[in-house]
Parts: C-alpha cells; sequence; structure tokens
C-alpha cells in the first residue's frame, strides 16, 4: 500500500511540472499549479522527496525558464517548498550544485546585489539566497558575504502575523544552514542578538525559528572569548533552550507507536527542532561559559528527553547518548554534574529494556565507560589531595610544637621588607610549607 502512495505521490508530481508548461500563458494557472505541486511535496516521505532531487527535474525547470514557459517567481516559489523539506528531512542530494538552475541562480544573486540600494529587489534576492542555500551544500565566500546581512535583516520582523513569522522562520532557518568554514562578520553579532533578545521580550518567532537563530549565533560566535559570557549571562542560552525543549516535549505524542501519516508530517518539525537543540548543547557545553548549575540543567533536559524518545524515536535516543559521552569526555566538566542531572539512570533504564543486542547496545555501555574513567581520575585526585592535606597538618603540628613558627614569622618580617612579593602574614606558614 505504502509502495504504491509513494508512486502515486512521486508520478503526480511529474504530471503536474507536465501541465505547469501546458498554462504557460496563464500566470494564475501557473501559480495554482505550483500550488499544488507544493501539497503534493507536503505528502511526499524521505524516499518519495529523495526521487524528486533529481538532475533532470532541475534541467527541466531552466529550459521552462529559458523558453519564458515559467516565471522566475514560480520557480521561486516551488524551489524554496522544496528546499525546505530537503533540510528537515536531512537529503543529502549534490544534483543541483551542477545544473544550469543553480549557476543562473548564482548569477541573480550576484547582479541583484550589484543594484544600487532602492533599485535592487530585496524580496527576490533574499528568496534567491534562500533557495541557493536549501538546495547547493557548497562553499561560495562571494555568495556568503551577501547572505548573511539580507537574511538577518529579513529575519527581524516585528510583525506577528502568521505569513511574517514563515518568512522569518524561512530566513533564519536558512542562515542556520549557512556553511561554518565561512567567517562571519563581528558586528553582525548585534544583529542576531536583537533577534533572540526581541523573541524573549515579545515572543514573535516559531519555535524552529528561534532555534535556528540560536543555532546561527552559537555555531559562529561561541568561539570568540568576548561573546562566550554574554551568550551565558546576559542573553541566557541554557535556561531558553531548557525552556524551549520543555514545549518541544509537549508537542510530540512520545508513547503511541502506530500514528497517522498526517500526525507524523505535523510532529516532524518537532522532532527536527529537538535534534538540532541537542547538537547546540553539545555545542555549548564545550565551548561556552558553563557553571555547574547550568550543566546540571542541560543534562538534566537531555536526560528528560531521552527518557520520553526510549519507546519510539530511536534516532533521538542515539544523539541524547552521544550528547552525554559528549559531556563525560569534556575534562572541564565535573562528572558530578552527570550525576546530578540524572543521565546515568536514564541510560541505565533504556539499557534495561534491550532484549537483544544490538550496535547501540555498545553505545550505552562506552558511555558506563567514559564515565568510570572520569570518576576514578576523580577518585584519585581527591586521593592524592587527600594525603596532601595530611602531610601538610602534620608538617604544621611539627612546626608550631617545636617552636619554629616563631623563627620563621621573625624571618618573614625582615624579608617583606626587602621583597614587597611575599604573601601576607597570615597565609605565611601554608606558604612556607608549600614551599
Amino acid at each position: 500500500m505504502q509502495k504504491t502512495m509513494e508512486t502515486n505521490n512521486t508520478k503526480k508530481f511529474t504530471e503536474l511540472l507536465s501541465e505547469l508548461e501546458r498554462c504557460a500563458n496563464n500566470e494564475q494557472k501557473q501559480e495554482q499549479k505550483i500550488k499544488e505541486m507544493n501539497t503534493v511535496l507536503d505528502e511526499m516521505d524521505r524516499k518519495e522527496l529523495k526521487s524528486v532531487f533529481a538532475i533532470e527535474l532541475f534541467s527541466e525547470i531552466h529550459r521552462m525558464i529559458e523558453e519564458k514557459k515559467l516565471s522566475m517567481e514560480n520557480v521561486l516559489l516551488l524551489l524554496k517548498h522544496m528546499g525546505y523539506y530537503k533540510i528537515m528531512n536531512k537529503l543529502q542530494s549534490n544534483d543541483f550544485y551542477c545544473t544550469l538552475l543553480s549557476k543562473r541562480i548564482q548569477e541573480m544573486i550576484v547582479e541583484e546585489k550589484k543594484k544600487k540600494k532602492g533599485k535592487n529587489n530585496e524580496k527576490l534576492l533574499i528568496d534567491l539566497c534562500e533557495c541557493h542555500i536549501f538546495l547547493d551544500n557548497h562553499f561560495y565566500p562571494k555568495l556568503f558575504s551577501i547572505y548573511v546581512p539580507f537574511l538577518l535583516k529579513a529575519s527581524f520582523n516585528r510583525d506577528e502575523s502568521k505569513e511574517t513569522q514563515k518568512e522569518a522562520e524561512m530566513a533564519l532557518l536558512a542562515l542556520s544552514e549557512t556553511n561554518l568554514i565561512m567567517k562571519v562578520k563581528k558586528g553582525l553579532f548585534s544583529g542576531i542578538r536583537k533577534i533572540i533578545e526581541f523573541h524573549q521580550e515579545k515572543r514573535n518567532l516559531t519555535q524552529l525559528a528561534y532555534q535556528s537563530a540560536w543555532q546561527f549565533l552559537i555555531f559562529r560566535f561561541i568561539t570568540e572569548e568576548a561573546v562566550k559570557e554574554v551568550i551565558g549571562n546576559e542573553m541566557h542560552f541554557a535556561r531558553e533552550a531548557i525552556g524551549e525543549m520543555e514545549e518541544l516535549i509537549k508537542c510530540v505524542e512520545w508513547k503511541r507507536k502506530e500514528k497517522e501519516e498526517e500526525e507524523r508530517r505535523i510532529e516532524a518539525k518537532e522532532v527536527f527542532a529537538i535534534m538540532r537543540w541537542l547538537q547546540l548543547y553539545d555545542s555549548y557545553i564545550y565551548v561556552g561559559e558553563t557553571g555547574d548549575e547550568e550543566l546540571a540543567g542541560l543534562v538534566g533536559s537531555i536526560a528528560r528527553v531521552f527518557r520520553e524518545a526510549m519507546c519510539n524515536y530511536t534516532k533521538i535516543c542515539d544523539r541524547c547518548i552521544n550528547s552525554f559521552r559528549n559531556v563525560v569526555m569534556n575534562k572541564a566538566v565535573n562528572a558530578e554534574a552527570l550525576l546530578n542531572g540524572r543521565s546515568v539512570g536514564a541510560v541505565l533504564e533504556e539499557v534495561k529494556q534491550f532484549i537483544v543486542i544490538r550496535p547501540q547496545f555498545i553505545d550505552r555501555i562506552n558511555f558506563f565507560k567514559e564515565l568510570w574513567a572520569r570518576l576514578w581520575e576523580g577518585a584519585e585526585k581527591e586521593k592524592v589531595e587527600r594525603k596532601r592535606k595530611e602531610l601538610k597538618r602534620k608538617v604544621f603540628d611539627m612546626l608550631e610544637e617545636e617552636g619554629y613558627e616563631e623563627i620563621i614569622t621573625t624571618y618573614f618580617v625582615m624579608y617583606k621588607i626587602q621583597f614587597k612579593f611575599l604573601p601576607d602574614s597570615d597565609r605565611l606558614v601554608d606558604y612556607y610549607v608549600y614551599l
């Protein structure tokens, strides 16, 4: 049944493309056909979508543009929708890159940018940028310098209508997908910060848009020393991320295995955002300024998602295990935070449910191996520190009993006059014993 459905969707999409050409002289009919094609895309699963992203399709669209049978506005309406689902389904198709359609869009972006301010079509430029980012995975330094400022501008819209929210979501999603090799000007940090802080005050973005804004910010700026503290202490990343994750968890029917296709499609956006938040947790914990309380909160949030996903969402579980391991392997993190964050209990619960040993089981065992190594390392350090303190106490007692403390103090007063850098007298004994 499902196989027939897949064939029907793909076939219907191809038929609509042919009908699009037949109504070349009627703009309204073409718009209607594009809407129908977008509706078919909405109904496709990942396998069907993959079959659509082919060189033949993009070549056909380009031919229709060349022969003036299809307007660029309608092409972008279709391509943006296709690109959106490519990102949401994590498709790795590279077919668009080597087509004439890709080259045409690149040229249009450059040409539109060259026009003087006021004469260029910003809406067209933004649509072109979004299409190209969604569909083409390659590096274009020249285009990248155009993408970011225009997409940031499109994202910062104070209007709270659904149409504007969708536009901001598309722009921020595109920003979050821009290639990480490319460097962003530091001055653009204030732009993305305004977008995030305005949402914190007014709640004007969708969940996916807000997550995408944070993704762009953290992937681009978290390594900047001056920005780390701002992200944590002023913009409150941990608090915001945990709150957003809680809201997303409520949107998914975790326990029910049998779901209608429509329900799965509705949940897809939430599941996608959850996976991306987990990835952001990793980046923030690894590079950011993280206090013990913040860390325990983030680990606790991962544990909550992990418990919910245990029954039916293997990919989310695997992503959570990966996050737990990353936290354990980060030497700057106190291993105790993992215990406070309830991660160990969460993984143990899932391990109990493994009836047959699967490849994923090894990941769970490796998590405990890493945790044990960290706790053993911590225990060894504590043991050494305890011995050092015991020895120090014995030396202090000996100094006091034998009267050496007074002699040292006398010498200290004499040396302090000559050498200004020596410590204060209340730390004197500690100083000499330490030496």
